[in-house]
């Protein structure tokens, strides 16, 4: 450049040049370099002095190393960094891990959208809030998150509430188990923690119902219109909340049918779905079943079709459960029998029907249970009480004849000098 000359002046930045500088600091600007791999190292066990292997997944990000704690097995590892992969595609490696209760959040409104039974997001709400938001709410689902984190809450709520049954403390840690394996299927953490967790195991009590006697007894006691609700329940099988939920719609008298398609919430008493898919079906009335309802139907001035068959006022609201359970206890006191609880009335449709050989599937048609698993699991006591008069029948199919002189294996042994000799 000459000395006289002077500096040539610098071209102004074009539109499209100035848009890119302004908005460069905006972007978010991604790695130059990520590599991911795996450190297997050794740790010697200080009691048998034998060699353990952990699993260290590693992300290397522009040279620089960052560990991510480490996993006894190696695919719980390659787990990890693909979820890694996944959150450096996306922009959001290294953030802040999300808490307990914002997948609990995200849980309970997907399960919301699917519509699963009222009563069991109830269940769901009610242990979360009572039992594990205090202790787990504000934990982050990092590696810090361990099993032991929760087999230290499920023995924290035991030694908080003594008096809670094993049967709860099942439905508390299933509560959670269920969340988690939500988070892992979204991809939130990449191995739900809920693993060889110990709960106490809930002894499989003997069902308490009334016999056939003492059902007859209760009915005689009872007053309309509980003492058809009562026959419906015990001849029928069905659930309180879908014996409650019935309209005149779902009763045909005529081909003496019963439907069962919705249910009546016991804690808010709104109209909704039934327990499971399996719990919507059609019933084939017993006579004494059909004859009651058409009486009942008489007395009530033959109601509209949407009006709800069990109500105390009108048609436009069913009976409230905590008011029926009150007159159930009472009948029973009336009556001079035990108490026993409003769902027991359904193992007395099913203990009678399989003390008279009625086959497992149609009873577990009338019950509604999703699987005949469930139905095995829950009267397998009955089928082995009928089992003592058939013993002799079984017995002759595996009849033995034991000769008079039964042959003794003997083992062969060695001569003896072959023997090694005692010391």
């Amino acid at each position: 450049m000459k000395v006289n000359e002077p500096p040539k002046a610098k071209k102004p930045a074009t539109p499209l040049e100035e848009e890119t500088q302004e908005k460069t600091p905006d972007k978010v600007t991604t790695p130059r370099t990520v590599k991911y791999h795996i450190e297997k190292k050794p740790i010697k066990n200080p009691k048998d002095k034998r060699y353990l292997y952990r699993y260290y997944p590693v992300v290397t990000i522009d040279g620089k190393r960052h560990y991510h704690g480490s996993y006894l097995r190696d695919r719980d590892a390659e787990a990890f960094l693909n979820q890694c992969r996944q959150q450096v595609r996306d922009g959001t490696y290294g953030k802040a891990a999300p808490t307990v209760d914002d997948v609990y959040k995200v849980w309970i409104e997907t399960l919301k959208t699917q519509e699963r039974a009222a009563g069991t997001i109830g269940l769901y709400e009610r242990q979360y809030r009572l039992y594990l938001q205090p202790r787990l709410g504000d934990l982050k689902l990092d590696n810090d998150f361990a099993p032991a984190t929760i087999q230290h809450c499920i023995n924290d709520i035991i030694a908080a509430n003594q008096r809670l049954s094993p049967a709860t403390v099942n439905q508390i840690y299933r509560t959670i188990r269920a969340c988690l394996n939500f988070a892992q299927a979204q991809g939130t953490i990449p191995v739900s923690p809920c693993r060889n967790i110990r709960v106490p195991s809930p002894r499989r009590r003997d069902l308490d119902f009334l016999s056939n006697d003492e059902f007859q007894q209760l009915c005689d006691v009872a007053e309309e219109p509980f003492r058809t609700l009562i026959i419906v329940l015990g001849t029928t099988g069905i659930r309180v909340g879908e014996a409650l939920g019935l309209e005149w719609r779902h009763v045909n008298l005529q081909s003496n049918t019963l439907r069962i398609e919705q249910a009546a919430n016991w804690r808010t008493g709104l109209i909704g779905d039934t327990k499971t898919v399996g719990s919507d079906r059609t019933l084939d009335m017993l006579p004494v079943t059909a004859t009651v309802l058409r009486e009942h139907y008489e007395r009530e001035g033959t109601p509209h079709q949407r009006y709800f068959v069990f109500t105390v006022t009108n048609g436009d609201s069913t009976i409230d459960q905590n008011n029926f359970r009150k007159r159930f206890n009472k009948y029973l006191n009336q009556a001079g029998l035990r108490h026993v609880k409003i769902h027991s009335l359904r193992h007395v449709f099913a203990s009678t029907c399989l003390d008279n050989n009625v086959p497992f599937s149609l009873v577990q048609h009338y019950l509604g249970h999703k699987s005949s698993l469930t139905t095995v699991g829950v009267y397998y006591r009955r089928t082995q009480t009928g089992f003592g008069d058939k013993k002799d029948t079984i017995n002759n199919l595996f009849t033995v004849e034991t000769p008079t002189k039964p042959k003794v294996h003997k083992s062969p042994r060695s001569p003896k000098k072959n023997r090694p000799r005692r010391k």
